[in-house]
């Protein structure tokens, strides 16, 4: 029997044993784990399994969409690269970067952490020094790539002490924050936001207060409660304006009545109010609404808290859209859930190519996470108007694999119907919203 050394094939070039690597990587990754990557996104979770030699940062890993993209489109556009270890610096590789654009070189990379401006600038403000290097180039920041190595403060003070940005996160936050806890509901579900929220604020006006110090070196002693009493006023009055016209909804016991419903019965939030719901209701409300989308009952019910006849959702760019019922022409059959009206709609399974006029219900279930935004795309492709239904809930990728789609179907020419049902077998369902008559007649 061969021994450990004897195994090891010593003739390997470097690019061999790398190879090599990454297809032990790619042969002993989890199938499910693999598909929650594009192709580009799963090349750096390679990269970043290789580097670490950790399987386990894969299931840690988020990307937001279009970052891949962004990244090297500002490389091939020769952005400033700034790092906040010189170890990064030093593994960057030149030849690699100039093929994205000519102008790249080791000097061009940007790494003051050890200057000795840097050290003196954080020893008189009592901070570190990766935070100081940030703060003394904060102009060579603008639009720059930024590599994050071991100093979690620099990141922080590039996303919440970047100066264009201060007087927006100040004012946002004051509106947004009274705003979003005037809706949020029993104030036992939102206090704890409070405490980012109120964080995020104080940095905003701590960053201000410091921009006017430095340009005025001796400020009047009034500067901060007039700069920060309107402040206040403003928040006060948002407040009152929208507990005037808000509802404050119970969102655990809307959730706690929708989980008693039968599990053939879907329901439809608000596609901008519906996020408390599942905010406050994680990880229970995906699973249950996951139970709702994988149930093949073939008559089902829809539970819609939108006004008759008008079902709403986010469209292909991710903005709110309502779609107008045109076929069901449905009755006003209303009924409380938690003190909410809902409207009831029939849900009919169709086993063949849907009639023109119909309006639909698409369920989406168990497909690979490629295949399922790959089919929504024909399917949007076919029905430009095409909604996602409880997009606080459907988040293909993110919290579950499947999805809920609305539409209405003018030509079903426009779509190969059998081919996308027959993807994968009992993963497509489609529901015809009957018309009013039909409830009534009970056909």
């Amino acid at each position: 029997m061969k021994s450990p050394f004897e195994r090891i094939q010593w003739n390997c070039s470097g690019s061999e044993i790398e190879q090599e690597s990454f297809r032990r990587i790619d042969r002993e990754t989890p199938p499910a784990l693999r598909q929650r990557f594009t192709d580009a996104e799963w090349h750096v979770a390679r990269r970043l399994i290789h580097t670490t030699a950790d399987f386990a940062i894969a299931e840690q890993l988020r990307f937001t969409p279009g970052a891949i993209e962004a990244a090297l489109a500002a490389l091939r556009h020769g952005a400033r690269i700034y790092t906040d270890s010189n170890m990064i610096k030093s593994g960057l590789s030149i030849p690699k970067l100039q093929k994205f654009h000519p102008s790249y070189c080791r000097e061009a990379i940007l790494c003051p952490v050890a200057d000795p401006e840097t050290a003196e600038y954080a020893k008189k403000r009592g901070i570190t020094r990766a935070l100081a290097a940030v703060e003394l180039h904060e102009k060579e920041l603008d639009g720059a790539i930024f590599l994050c190595g071991n100093a979690p403060l620099a990141l922080a003070g590039v996303v919440f002490r970047f100066r264009r940005a201060w007087p927006l996160l100040l004012f946002y936050l004051a509106v947004f924050g009274s705003a979003f806890a005037t809706n949020a509901g029993a104030a036992r579900v939102y206090l704890p936001l409070t405490v980012p929220t109120a964080i995020l604020a104080g940095m905003g006006a701590e960053a201000i207060f410091r921009r006017l110090k430095t340009r005025f070196p001796q400020p009047h002693p009034w500067l901060a409660p007039v700069l920060t009493l309107p402040l206040a006023a403003l928040l006060i009055w948002n407040w009152c304006c929208g507990a005037r016209c808000w509802h404050v909804q119970e969102w655990f016991q809307l959730y706690r009545e929708i989980a008693e419903l039968p599990p053939e019965k879907l329901f439809l939030l608000d596609a901008s109010a519906g996020y408390p719901y599942a905010w406050n209701n994680q990880p229970r409300a995906t699973e249950d609404y996951r139970r709702r989308l994988d149930d093949r009952t073939r008559e089902r019910e829809l539970l819609s808290f939108l006004p008759p006849g008008i079902l709403q959702g986010v469209d292909a760019d991710g903005a709110g859209r309502a779609l107008s019922l045109r076929d069901a022409a449905p009755e006003s059959e209303v009924v409380q859930i938690a003190g909410m009206p809902a409207v009831r709609y029939r849900l009919q399974r169709l086993d063949g190519t849907p009639k023109a006029g119909y309006d639909l219900v698409l369920v989406l279930r168990g497909w690979p996470l490629p295949e399922l935004v790959q089919g929504i795309r024909r399917i949007r492709a076919a029905f430009p108007e095409t909604l996602l239904l409880n997009p606080c809930l459907n988040l293909p990728g993110m919290f579950l694999q499947a999805a809920a789609l609305a539409l209405h179907c003018d030509d079903p020419a426009q779509l190969d119907w059998e081919p996308l049902r027959n993807r994968f077998t009992g993963t497509l369902d489609i529901y015809r919203i009957l018309p009013g008559e039909e409830k009534k007649s009970g056909k």
